[in-house]
């Protein structure tokens, strides 16, 4: 058996708190669990944090804090 992670957003990201097991690998499952909101698909490791209050890229660090920011600083 494999853990597999649902992707409900199909970013290609999965849901830690979404673990399942397979055989084969399922239609809404993905192999990693790096998704920190599995309900957006703009919000997931590959995206570019953004003034939003939001942390787009999952590193734990919003807006300002992310030395990743693109278009900042934030008003």
């Amino acid at each position: 058996l494999t853990a597999y992670y649902g992707d409900v957003d199909q970013d290609g990201f999965g849901d830690p708190n979404n673990r399942f097991y397979r055989c084969d690998p399922p239609a809404n499952g993905v192999l990693n669990d790096e998704d920190c909101d599995d309900d957006d698909d703009a919000v997931n490791p590959d995206a570019e944090e953004t003034c939003n209050t939001i942390d787009d890229d999952c590193d734990d660090r919003v807006d300002d804090e992310d030395p990743d920011l693109v278009g900042g600083p934030c008003p």
